[in-house]
């Protein structure tokens, strides 16, 4: 799968998918569309040789917004931060439904993922990832950080993350 991401906000959606099916180069490779905020992702089957991309950036180009670079990574960035405060909601409500208060390991699990928690609050997705992945999960059952940060549960948020990316 091949996913390629456009800055861009496509006007008549409905019109645009249906198109895109249609385009002679890269119409049967589509698999599908969707779009976060002013970010429209086209997922292929197999990636675009460069005619077919070329072919694809025309076609996305007719039916977008036209913005500045500049509006377009502020919007990108809007978006992942919104994304990142929402991942930090989940994990402050999964935290309190899992005791965290009550085991005394909020301070602890603030201190473990304080920058990770930046990162997602300031938009830095791609480096809450790498910080994530930086953690060794806790896998002593003993351990009283265990049900804030096991393996499954720093699995979770990354793939989330991963998701959100197409990474």
């Amino acid at each position: 799968m091949e996913t390629l991401n456009y800055c861009k906000e496509v006007v008549n959606f409905q019109k645009f998918i249906s198109g895109a099916k249609k385009l002679p180069k890269t119409g049967k490779m589509l698999d599908s569309i969707t779009t976060k905020g002013n970010i429209t992702l086209m997922n292929y089957i197999s990636r675009p040789d460069s005619d077919g991309i070329d072919e694809i950036n025309i076609y996305v180009a007719d039916f977008s917004n036209s913005i500045t670079a500049e509006q377009s990574i502020i919007n990108a960035l809007t978006s992942a931060k919104m994304f990142g405060n929402e991942i930090i909601q989940e994990i402050a409500v999964e935290n309190i439904m899992l005791g965290i208060t009550q085991a005394g390991q909020t301070g602890a699990f603030m201190d473990l993922t304080e920058k990770i928690l930046t990162c997602l609050s300031t938009g830095s997705l791609y480096e809450a990832l790498v910080r994530i992945g930086q953690i060794t999960p806790i896998s002593d059952t003993e351990n009283p950080m265990y049900p804030f940060a096991n393996a499954s549960r720093l699995a979770s948020f990354s793939s989330k993350i991963s998701s959100y990316l197409g990474v």
